[in-house]
């Protein structure tokens, strides 16, 4: 795995970029592939980018600067809040940002060590989510605040209706 800088033309905002052919140089999309089916490995691909946010949010970084914030978005990046509170070392605050909580980035518990988590956080206040290892409830859990697209947003996913079994979560940490 390579990070890439770069800058963007014209305005000069840096990109950072991961540089791992086997995961990301393929034909299709983002998560499914070019027959629209999820990728095998969608959880090992997100997880290496939870883990590359992680890093460069941690003493770790190989960056010549360190942020004091890591934002994470939706259930893509939500594991960087588990690696960085499991991280024994001071690190960077996280965010999580929920723009649909529809997708939670769910996938089966057997890859919680695997990816990279202790196995102690795999259960009910953890990454546990209905049997499943979820990458958004991860996020929710760890990060030490959490926005959304709207103030009614914020709202409307602390009930049954939109909270897609996460609505609890969310009421508990609502001052967060």
């Amino acid at each position: 795995v390579r990070l890439l800088e770069a800058e963007l033309p014209g305005s000069g905002v840096p990109l950072l970029v991961i540089d791992y052919p086997l995961f990301y140089e393929r034909d299709g999309g983002p998560y499914i592939d070019h027959n629209g089916h999820d990728w095998v490995d969608n959880a090992q691909r997100f997880a290496l980018l939870s883990k590359v946010g992680a890093i460069l949010g941690s003493s770790k970084s190989p960056l010549a600067w360190h942020p004091d914030i890591v934002q994470c978005n939706d259930w893509q990046s939500a594991l960087t809040p588990a690696y960085l509170h499991f991280d024994p070392e001071p690190s960077a605050a996280t965010i999580m940002t929920i723009h649909n909580m529809a997708f939670q980035g769910s996938f089966p518990a057997s890859l919680t060590t695997p990816l990279g988590l202790p196995a102690s956080s795999y259960n009910i206040n953890g990454v546990e989510y209905y049997g499943q290892l979820s990458f958004l409830k991860a996020g929710l859990f760890y990060a030490k605040r959490i926005t959304t697209v709207s103030p009614s947003y914020a709202e409307e996913i602390q009930q049954d209706a939109l909270g897609f079994g996460l609505q609890g979560l969310l009421a508990s940490r609502r001052d967060v």
